[in-house]
């Protein structure tokens, strides 16, 4: 999920915070100074769990953490193409590949995910999880906020400046 991190980047430079994160670049138009910071608080996360638990118990952890996280992206990517697809008519034509294939990927996804977290792992990879869930936890909670008090965030979060 640390790699999910970067999934944040356009979202942080809109958040106004004023400390130049919302700068972007003048030639490939890219927010690169929020692309840069995610980037070294990855690295720096990375370095310090690998320290602390030894390379493979933290490869694995840290794996363990950002797969659990993948997984549920792609559960709510899935659903929600299939949701706006039937919104848009277009499920009638397209049922295959905006139906069918994604609720099946999302039910797959989902054994995959269950599978993953029960029973709950040993230490120290169960702590994997619990600050997985927790994670996740907080990008729903986020995403509710801004859905209800900022809604113009999430509209804009896709749009490209080229």
């Amino acid at each position: 999920m640390l790699c999910l991190g970067f999934g944040l980047v356009v979202p942080v430079t809109g958040f106004g915070l004023g400390i130049g994160l919302d700068k972007v670049h003048g030639r490939f138009r890219t927010p690169s100074r929020s692309i840069l910071l995610f980037a070294t608080l990855i690295l720096i996360i990375n370095i310090v769990t690998g320290l602390i638990m030894g390379p493979t118990n933290g490869g694995v952890w840290l794996l363990t953490f950002a797969g659990l996280g993948i997984i549920a992206v792609h559960i709510v990517a899935n659903s929600a193409l299939t949701i706006y697809s039937h919104r848009q008519g277009m499920l009638r034509k397209e049922w295959l590949k905006h139906g069918l294939i994604p609720t099946v990927a999302s039910v797959l996804g989902a054994i995959v995910f269950f599978y993953s977290v029960y029973p709950l792992p040993s230490y120290p990879y169960n702590m994997a999880v619990i600050a997985s869930f927790v994670w996740i936890i907080i990008g729903v909670v986020l995403a509710i906020y801004y859905w209800r008090k900022r809604p113009d965030i999430l509209t804009n979060a896709g749009l490209s400046y080229e």
